[in-house]
């Protein structure tokens, strides 16, 4: 922790900085610490967010975070000294809105929230401005988009409201990939340029001949193939776990109302079963998590072969699924990701120099 360390000076403070050292396991945490820095991710950010809503009897939207991301500006918002979120709904967030490059766009996964971003984004850099997309519907107050060509409509012209013309830098994680994709052919339909697609662990999500359960069963029967002997004993326990937990989660929310996060990922998750994707006239980049060799095994491409005319780059990060944005892996993740966008840039500067060459014959 850089700084000066200072500690809370009343009760709000304190019992935020109690929450926050036991959610992130860290002792001591100055009140000007940030959230992201000290290891924050979206899925701690859920259990911060469900135990202040217990101890303060304030439910806040965990975009907040992005605004508040420390404990000095958080009590400041629940003592209603800061406002809490904007009454006008927009589904653009700004990450990191300042910074001379061309800005990055990230949609969303299929719960519909962008904290999962905040990490790659710094690593991204302070130049590097970074706009995330949540999903209408996850307040539980609106109702959700059911068709993935609405989604990328509203997210296009959020975007277009901030970046008027292109070139445009998109990327989607895990369901947010099929929207990103139907954004560039939007865009491109409008006569946009779009320099990078970036697809974040985003297998593309099909009706299947095959039943659910048989395609799960050839994705384990993959992976024990590929491992060591003395791995598959231990793999094939780690499943029975999960089992185990699935079945006691299942269990225990019996009879509970849905919550909107679960609403909107069956939501988001049928209307991509739904989308009958065209074929992009542009390339993609496809960065796929290094540890799943099953989901190559079945689909090296995870689901997208054959839909982009300019061709497909595949991009491994050493990780697991679920995990890309996550340390140490994001920091690969950033580092790949940079790459492209520089690279997209390079051949637009390329394609516009030798323009100027065919208008120089031309003339």
């Amino acid at each position: 922790m850089e700084g000066t360390f200072t500690g809370p000076r009343d009760k709000v403070e304190r019992w935020l900085t109690g929450i926050w050292e036991e959610i992130l396991g860290i002792h001591p945490i100055g009140v000007r610490d940030n959230f992201f820095d000290l290891g924050g991710h979206s899925l701690l950010a859920a259990r911060l967010f469900a135990r202040i809503e217990k101890v303060f009897a304030q439910s806040l939207p965990m975009s907040t975070l992005f605004h508040a991301p420390t404990i000095e500006q958080l009590a400041g918002v629940l003592r209603g000294e800061k406002e809490k979120d904007s009454s006008s709904w927009t589904s653009l967030m700004p990450i990191q809105p300042g910074g001379s490059q061309p800005p990055f766009f990230c949609v969303h996964g299929g719960h519909g929230r962008t904290l999962t971003f905040g990490t790659l984004s710094r690593h991204l850099g302070p130049d590097q401005p970074f706009y995330a997309f949540q999903a209408r519907g996850i307040d539980g107050e609106q109702s959700p988009h059911t068709r993935i060509e609405d989604y990328a409509a509203e997210y296009v012209m959020d975007m277009q409201a901030i970046q008027p013309e292109g070139p445009y830098f998109l990327g989607g994680f895990c369901s947010g990939g099929t929207i990103a994709f139907e954004m560039a052919q939007q865009l491109r339909a409008q006569g946009h340029e779009v320099a990078m697609l970036a697809l974040l662990d985003a297998r593309r999500v099909v009706r299947q001949p095959r039943s659910r359960l048989g395609r799960r069963v050839l994705i384990h029967v993959g992976n024990v193939l590929r491992l060591s002997v003395s791995d598959k004993l231990e793999y094939l326990l780690d499943k029975v776990r999960g089992v185990t937990q699935t079945a006691k989660h299942s269990i225990k929310t019996r009879g509970e109302a849905p919550s909107a996060r679960d609403i909107l990922d069956r939501v988001i998750d049928c209307a991509e079963r739904e989308y009958v994707p065209q074929i992009y006239p542009g390339r993609m980049i496809l960065f796929r998590p290094g540890e799943q060799p099953a989901e190559y095994y079945l689909d090296p491409y995870l689901g997208w072969e054959g839909l982009a005319a300019g061709g497909i780059e595949v991009r491994d990060i050493p990780t697991g699924s679920g995990t890309m944005f996550r340390e140490p892996h994001v920091q690969t993740l950033a580092r790949e990701l940079r790459a492209s966008m520089e690279a997209g840039k390079n051949a637009r500067l390329s394609a516009g120099r030798d323009e100027v060459l065919r208008s120089g014959q031309r003339a």
